[in-house]
């Protein structure tokens, strides 16, 4: 399943961003793909530091996946910065009890990047069984400090990735 991002604002370096979602219900894992294109020459790249638990990575250029239970309303955050930096975070209900949580022991990253695009992929173990919620997310930090916000769909007052009612319910199909 490929969700394009939109941005909260039009951004003119950013030709585009897509986020690809594949499901593999036999080994219980999860595949998000980010893919930007554009004059990627002005966005600030976070310097690689890879440590995990790392607060506040949304005042960079992050990638950012929300899961949430169908049954419930806990759901968990993904912060991955393109530097490597991790954290991961579970919430008991919309933006309630937040925690942080250990990153799966399946999980990897990658990332291929050049001055016109960028591939980053993640691959870790399904957080909850289909059917659940997905958010994908990314926040571009640019050259003039501007923090720039995609997603799926974007309340009219601001962006906020926490909101159920921008995210897309996943069954148990293969996609």
């Amino acid at each position: 399943m490929i969700l394009p991002l939109l941005p909260f604002r039009p951004v003119a370096y950013i030709d585009n961003m897509v986020c690809g979602i594949s499901l593999s219900p036999s080994t219980k894992a999860i595949s998000i793909c980010y893919r930007i294109k554009g004059s990627l020459e002005n966005i600030q790249w976070p310097k690689k530091k890879y440590t995990n638990g790392s607060n506040e990575l949304w005042h960079s250029t992050c990638f950012e996946c929300f899961f949430g239970s169908a049954s419930t309303s806990e759901y968990y955050e993904l912060n991955q910065s393109p530097g490597g930096d991790l954290a991961f975070y579970k919430f008991a209900h919309y933006r309630g009890n937040k925690r942080s949580y250990d990153t799966p022991s399946a999980y990897t990253f990658s990332l291929a990047l050049d001055e016109y695009e960028c591939f980053a992929r993640i691959d870790m173990p399904l957080p909850y069984p289909p059917p659940f919620y997905i958010g994908p997310a990314a926040i571009i930090k640019d050259n003039q400090n501007e923090l720039h916000y995609f997603g799926i769909s974007h309340p009219e007052r601001g962006p906020d990735f926490h909101s159920r009612s921008h995210h897309k319910l996943i069954s148990g199909e293969v996609i």
